[in-house]
Formats: C-alpha cells, structure tokens, sequence
C-alpha cells in the first residue's frame, strides 16, 4: 500500500515547498535539447506526485502526460491543473505495469 494517499497526499506541496522545481525543471529541459533524440515537445513523467515539475516544464513548452500510481497524489494534481488552465494529462497508472495510449500529447 502508497504511503502517498490520504492526508500525506494533501500535505506533500508543504513538505516540498522549498524545492527548486523551477531549477530541476530547468535542468530536464536543458538535457533533453542537448542529448534528445527527438525533437522534445512531449513528456511523460513518471511518478508525478502533485504535478510540480509537470508544471513547470509545461511553461518551458511541453505537452505531457504525467502518472503516478497514487489517486490522492494524481488528485491534487488535476485539482491543481484546473486552477491553472493547465493541459497536462494526469493520469493513474503503475510505471511498473506502464500502459502508454496510442494517441498523441
């Protein structure tokens, strides 16, 4: 059973708060244009939590779909993606048992 559903869910932005998303979000950013075999519009990030890097490489020009095998985790990431007129697809999925739809981001 996910440590992550619950109340540990609804308070995981305030664990995280003084994470650098915008930081890490930057470095992903930079290594997919200097080693991406393609031509990096799209993402899927795993183990998305509340969305946050999601987010923000979302703001540098991504389209993504982002998953994470906790409901409550992908919950307040929907929640969060409609306060923000955000077009990331959340969705809950297990990365073990990855199921990748055939359409496009």
């Amino acid at each position: 059973m996910s440590s992550y559903i619950g109340e540990h869910a609804e308070l995981y932005d305030l664990f995280y708060a003084t994470k650098d998303y915008e930081y890490e979000s930057s470095f992903v950013d930079n290594a997919i244009k200097e080693h991406g075999k393609s031509n990096g519009v799209s993402l899927l990030e795993l183990a998305c939590g509340t969305g946050n890097h999601a987010f923000q490489l979302e703001k540098a020009g991504y389209r993504i779909c982002a998953i994470d095998y906790s409901p409550s985790m992908i919950a307040r990431a929907r929640k969060k993606a409609a306060l923000s007129n955000s077009s990331i697809r959340f969705d809950v999925q297990d990365m073990i048992e990855l199921s990748c739809p055939n359409e496009r981001l």
